[in-house]
């Protein structure tokens, strides 16, 4: 689950400087946040595959799905769907 939290802090500092107020950034800053806390205490990646669908629901509604950060962000969704063998 480390490499998942290590991808949600790397996208976390990516959006941070954009992250305030009311905009896409700082609201997709509390998504991650909600994912990474459920990533710190799960022990598999079923165990935040409806934060991570939220995450996806939310990317998919009210980003530009041909846009860098929307694509950062269903990798990470993609990274919760389908894990790696032995993490």
């Amino acid at each position: 689950m480390q490499d998942l939290v290590d991808a949600i802090d790397e996208l976390l500092r990516y959006i941070q400087p954009a992250a305030h107020g009311e905009n896409i950034e700082a609201y997709l800053r509390d998504q991650l946040t909600s994912l990474r806390e459920g990533a710190v205490a799960a022990t598999e990646p079923r165990d935040v595959k409806n934060s991570a669908n939220a995450l996806a629901g939310f990317c998919t509604e009210h980003m530009n799905w041909d846009s860098d950060l929307y694509r950062r962000c269903i990798a990470l969704v993609e990274k919760v769907r389908t894990p790696q063998r032995g993490t």
